[in-house]
């Protein structure tokens, strides 16, 4: 799709994205009192989603990071307050997993352009996913 795909520390092989793209300068993808570019839906064989993940495209870094800081304040109004690692915020309850992350990238044309991902995972179904997709040695 030559979007990237944020947090994704693993690749499943029996699994599938879905991207939808907000694609009218006049519509956005809401959620959160925010506007996203994208949404990601991940699904298992089973068609159990196990990731959802939405997106904002900026040109500037700096825009990035005020989508962040909102996503963050809304999230810790809900949650309490995340923890803070390397490339951002998560909240977990070892069973679902909310991270926040900005970055850079380069787009589709080469371009560098900014994100700020919003990311939920159900951990114990991508735990379940990994463990039915390991090989006997």
């Amino acid at each position: 799709t030559g979007i990237p795909l944020w947090g994704d520390d693993f690749e499943l092989k029996n699994s599938t994205d879905y991207v939808f793209h907000s694609s009218s300068e006049y519509y956005d993808i809401d959620y959160g009192g925010l506007a996203w570019d994208y949404v990601i839906i991940s699904t298992s064989e089973e068609s159990n989603v196990f990731s959802i993940q939405l997106q904002s495209v900026f040109e500037s870094i700096e825009t990035a990071k005020q989508q962040y800081d909102s996503t963050v304040n809304t999230f810790s109004k809900k949650y309490g307050n995340g923890n803070n690692y390397e490339q951002g915020v998560f909240w977990t309850d070892d069973t679902n997993s909310i991270r926040v992350e900005y970055s850079k990238s380069k787009a589709r044309d080469g371009i560098d352009r900014y994100y700020c991902v919003l990311t939920y995972e159900n951990i114990a179904l991508i735990n379940k996913i990994e463990e039915n997709e390991q090989t006997d040695i």
